[in-house]
């Protein structure tokens, strides 16, 4: 097959790239350096614009294994501050996903279309442009001295933020980060908890996040806070201090609603952890020029 693309990176967004292509009878090389989708980890929960963006690819979650909570809740420092039942948030809501699974689905449909080619465990050592704009790319193939080069006119990097790709081509790119490190890790499903449920736990700084993946184990993200500072000092921003008044202004308004607590003190005793964070950010968009 003599590629018209090459896709670098078999993920969700390189692998439904190389569908929606080949469907249309572009002829598409997705490269991926890994030689099995479940040797390494990606994310497993699918926001509902997400899952939109998958069906109307052609790609209904219907093919592969998923769990949708019964239950969203909330805890602050340990206190329950919010609890919502899944069915009141519409048809579609996220959904924890078999990644290895879906990936598998989007190259099989891919290769139905008879334009597509998958090459696995091949890890892009060299990029060059031709004068004539077309792109050759060397890749190595995993566990041997083996080397090919592919000369493509379109060459998409969808290998992640460390993007190989990225870095070769040398496009101007503004790069945006999150200030914090994610743990991802399994644990067995809890017995006290006979639902499937989307648990999320703030306090002293970090997140976790907590949800039943489709193996029925229970799927754990853990984040580190990295503090960041200029001249010693924190980055204050007078918009951003407003944004977080109004968010949590919301949180407010929702702990204010019945039924939302076992108790009034609870209640009370989330309400003052609001008013103390909303204090903090009033007197940043006070004090910052």
């Amino acid at each position: 097959m003599e590629a018209q693309v090459v896709i670098v990176g078999a993920g969700p967004a390189g692998a439904l790239l190389a569908y929606l292509l080949s469907s249309r009878g572009i002829e598409t090389v997705l490269v991926e350096r890994q030689t099995d989708f479940s040797r390494e980890f990606r994310g497993e929960i699918l926001m509902p614009s997400g899952i939109r963006a998958l069906e109307e690819a052609g790609f209904p979650l219907e093919r592969v294994s998923t769990s949708v909570p019964d239950t969203f809740e909330g805890y602050l420092n340990g206190r329950r501050f919010i609890e919502i039942d899944g069915t009141t948030l519409g048809p579609i809501r996220p959904t924890a996903v078999s990644q290895p699974e879906m990936l598998e689905a989007l190259v099989a449909l891919s290769e139905e279309t008879g334009s597509f080619e998958l090459r696995r465990g091949r890890t892009v050592r060299g990029l060059i442009r031709s004068d004539d704009g077309a792109i050759s790319l060397r890749l190595a193939t995993a566990g041997s001295d083996h080397e090919e080069t592919i000369r493509v006119p379109f060459v998409i990097g969808a290998d992640g933020r460390s993007s190989i790709i990225r870095k070769r081509l040398a496009p101007p790119v503004r790069t945006k980060s999150l200030p914090l490190d994610v743990v991802w890790f399994k644990l067995p499903y809890p017995e006290s908890w006979t639902d499937s449920r989307f648990r999320l736990e703030l306090g002293n700084g970090h997140l976790l996040i907590a949800v039943r993946a489709p193996d029925g184990l229970l799927r754990q993200a853990h984040t580190s806070p990295i503090y960041i500072t200029v001249d010693d000092q924190p980055i204050a921003n007078r918009d951003d201090a407003r944004y977080m008044m109004r968010w949590i202004d919301r949180l407010i308004d929702i702990a204010h609603r019945p039924d939302r607590f076992p108790t009034e003190a609870d209640r009370q005793a989330v309400l003052d952890t609001y008013a103390r964070a909303r204090a903090v950010y009033q007197r940043i968009a006070g004090e910052v020029r």
